[in-house]
């Protein structure tokens, strides 16, 4: 592995990190005696078959792909709370999008606005960006890493960004403005990817596979294209190898192993793992403060006219709240041939079944 160029750290913007290589390549499978490691049988098929859900495994196609510049560092910062920048020492910077969500059995939409209602409202981590953030976690105690934690909403997402650095990420950016709110998956992976670019240094970027309060999907590749970067979704487990990334992949058929160098972007498949518990070690660092910074989108530079409701091309026409009818039980009682002879003409007479 080539030495890190340490950079001198700019105030007002998150220090950048060397990444371990200065290139990138397409995407491209394993040689068959790695897939075989895995134990699960391996989708041998063209890129793109057997991926759940219609989504192609990545930009590029296969084999090697040619070399793309890597993106520049970040520009000059204004006046950003960078209380939680500290210079970064680790030759690995690991970025996980999370999002607070209200709790599944807790969904509640506004009968007048048809969105969900979010204030008073239990609400935990994404699900699936649990699973991610697990992932990094992993990696960062197999390898020298520094996990930063980026989300997007009002302060009270907080919340879960405190959680995050609890479980053992090291920091964590809140992209926070009101000119923010409605914004769907468009302007969101816009205003996020914006953010990373602000942050820098990045060599790995996870988000959960989707959101339980939206489902799409469509913010992880949505960055992915942002940043120019490749991709690789529903990912299960990631190995850092001789600076590459290797992610497998749980396809509809079987397991598939796929390599990219860094940097790039991986969509975390949810309930891939067991996301860990806060430790009083990091309860104790989020007490003390300073690891959470709050970014405006005047600080990031992000431009009012690509975000918000009015910039958010998804309209939701309708929201119908479906109730099941209630259904009377009968209870048989007798001798076991007479309970199946009435039991069938019940269910003859209701039409269940026709004789």
């Amino acid at each position: 592995m080539p030495p890190v160029e340490e950079r001198p750290h700019r105030p007002g913007t998150f220090p950048a990190c060397a990444p371990l290589h200065e290139e990138r390549a397409s995407l491209r499978r394993l040689p068959a005696d790695v897939t075989r490691d895995c134990g699960a049988p391996v989708h041998r098929g063209r890129q793109g078959e057997g991926a759940p859900r219609g989504h192609r495994l990545a930009r590029g196609g296969r084999g090697g792909g040619p070399e793309v510049e890597a993106p520049p560092g970040p520009p000059a910062g204004g006046p950003i709370d960078v209380s939680a920048a500290t210079p970064n020492k680790c030759p690995l910077r690991i970025l996980v999008c999370i999002k607070q969500v209200p709790k599944a059995q807790e969904l509640q939409v506004d009968p007048v606005t048809q969105t969900l209602k979010r204030v008073g409202v239990p609400s935990e981590i994404n699900p699936p960006d649990a699973n991610a953030l697990e992932i990094a976690l992993t990696l960062k105690d197999r390898h020298a890493a520094e996990v930063v934690v980026l989300s997007m909403g009002p302060t009270s997402f907080d919340e879960s960004l405190e959680r995050a650095v609890a479980m053992g990420a090291d920091r964590a950016v809140l992209l926070t403005d009101r000119i923010l709110g409605g914004s769907d998956t468009v302007p969101t992976a816009y205003a996020l990817s914006e953010t990373i670019q602000k942050i820098g240094g990045y060599d790995l970027i996870l988000t959960g596979e989707e959101t339980t309060d939206a489902s799409t999907g469509h913010v992880g590749p949505g960055i992915a294209g942002h940043l120019d970067l490749p991709q690789i979704t529903y990912v299960s487990e990631i190995r850092i190898v001789d600076g590459t990334v290797r992610a497998r992949r749980t396809a509809e058929d079987g397991t598939e192993w796929w390599q990219t160098s860094m940097p790039s972007l991986c969509t975390v498949n949810f309930g891939c793992n067991k996301p860990r518990a806060p430790t009083l070690t990091g309860k104790i660092r989020v007490k003390r403060g300073g690891v959470i910074a709050h970014w405006s989108c005047a600080d990031v530079g992000i431009d009012p006219k690509k975000v918000g409701l009015l910039n958010s091309p998804t309209i939701v026409a309708k929201v119908d709240t479906i109730r099941l009818p209630a259904r009377a039980g009968h209870m048989f009682s007798g001798e076991p041939k007479e309970t199946v002879r009435a039991l069938l003409e019940a269910l003859i007479r209701d039409r269940v079944i026709v004789p």
